[in-house]
């Protein structure tokens, strides 16, 4: 017969046990999360607005072979740029013909200001190591671009 001392420290010890196994999971799982690896910000290219043909930035030849997400910058400067009106930005990296797209939309206006946008997106990374932009706008005079800016990887 057990008695109530042994009962209970057969309980605890399983307890034990089983918060020892969740530990080692909630680890294992942290040592697999990918965190952004930093990359000293580098300046893909700058995106002139100048054609509506798509038109394509390539990733740096000393990043990892297996990067599979690269963090770019957006960095977009509008003003003194008559007649007002918007423009959406079509960014996107493809892997075996598949299209990963993520959108920027600016603002063009003719007050003598400058004004500007920037946002981090993360975007898949393939064989292509490129990353492609379009813009449904063209500013042939005055135009302050979009720069696209390596700045993390994992």
């Amino acid at each position: 017969m057990i008695c109530k001392s042994d009962a209970s420290s057969q309980r605890d010890e399983a307890r034990i046990k089983t918060l020892e196994a969740r530990i080692e999971k909630l680890e294992r799982m942290l040592e697999q999360r990918n965190f952004w690896t930093d990359y000293e910000p580098l300046v893909l290219g700058s995106f002139k607005f100048n054609s509506q043909d798509p038109t394509f930035f390539k990733l740096p030849a000393d990043l990892p072979q297996n990067t599979k997400e690269v963090l770019i910058l957006t960095f977009i400067r509008c003003g003194n740029e008559g007649p007002s009106r918007s423009f959406l930005v079509k960014l996107w990296t493809e892997i075996q013909q598949t299209k990963f797209t993520k959108y920027v939309k600016g603002a063009r206006y003719p007050q003598n200001a400058i004004s500007f946008s920037s946002e981090s997106i993360p975007f898949p990374v393939g064989d292509d190591r490129k990353v492609y932009v379009q813009c449904n706008d063209v500013q042939l005079h005055n135009c302050h671009h979009l720069e696209l800016i390596l700045v993390g990887y994992r």
